[in-house]
């Protein structure tokens, strides 16, 4: 029985994997923000969906990129991602989500999430592209994600992110707030 991971479900990402691939390098390296605040995410980008800093220690809501939503055609993959939570976690919140980008042949070192918001939130993990040789370890226990298998990892906890492959890694992830824990 895994205790850093709760496995939620499986969501079908073939259709946001084609959108993903739509995402331009001059997207993918717009904000570095993440990879300059969070050196532990150096290498990695990120594309904010739903995304500030000041939610990651308010737990406020982050405003949603209507740009991105609209023009990676978005709002139906999110729409049934967030039903699925809701089924796990009761109602709630969606206060932010992300796609990561992990660079192929890489690490994010081991490191636990700060900030009020990060340790209340579920941190939900969704791989859009992976490979068996990507292993994320939460403390001294590790899996390999599948592609459209929905994880909440224990941020709180130790955790870091192996990429042993030459391919990226790409995941959306989602802080749920339930309805609780606001």
């Amino acid at each position: 029985m895994k205790k850093n991971f709760k496995f939620i479900g499986n969501i079908d990402v073939q259709n946001i994997r084609e959108q993903v691939l739509l995402i331009s390098e001059d997207i993918w390296n717009h904000d570095t923000s993440r990879q300059e605040i969070e050196t532990k995410h150096s290498t990695t980008n990120f594309v904010p969906i739903k995304w500030n800093y000041e939610s990651l220690t308010t737990g406020k809501e982050a405003e949603v990129n209507t740009e991105y939503v609209e023009q990676f055609n978005l709002q139906n993959f999110i729409e049934e991602i967030t039903d699925i939570i809701k089924k796990s976690y009761g109602n709630g919140t969606v206060v932010r989500m992300l796609f990561t980008r992990m660079n192929p042949n890489s690490k994010i070192l081991p490191h636990k999430d700060a900030g009020e918001s990060l340790i209340r939130a579920h941190r939900i993990h969704v791989p859009i592209f992976t490979n068996e040789n990507c292993l994320f370890t939460v403390n001294e226990e590790t899996i390999n994600m599948k592609p459209g298998e929905i994880w909440e990892i224990d941020n709180s906890e130790t955790h870091s992110v192996e990429n042993n492959s030459n391919n990226y890694r790409i995941h959306f992830i989602i802080d749920y707030m339930s309805k609780g824990l606001l």
